[in-house]
């Protein structure tokens, strides 16, 4: 299921940046803005890769399973919905919509 989280974030962003220009920004905003360092290390970092390295290791008997994964699972998917609000306010095309 990590795996295909992964899958699913790359396919998102890749819409997002074939798209419009609003698209584009808000794509820009957690790759390479200012929210960035936040998307990688928490979101991609401590929510997906570690979780997906450490649950390799326990199905291949290296590791005993233990519950760290899921929780940071968890954990990383709270921060990303903390990101996307974060972001999303951020941003100036809501505010240029409504003037």
């Amino acid at each position: 299921f990590i795996t295909v989280e992964l899958f699913i974030f790359v396919m998102m962003f890749l819409g997002l940046l074939s798209s419009a220009k609003p698209h584009i920004e808000a794509a820009q905003l957690l790759l390479t803005g200012p929210y960035a360092p936040a998307f990688w290390v928490f979101v991609i970092g401590l929510g997906l890769i570690i979780p997906l390295i450490i649950q390799l290791l326990a199905v291949n008997h290296k590791i005993k399973h233990t519950p760290i994964a899921p929780i940071l699972v968890i954990i990383g998917g709270l921060i990303l919905r903390f990101i996307i609000v974060e972001a999303g306010q951020y941003s100036h095309w809501f505010n240029a919509h409504f003037k």
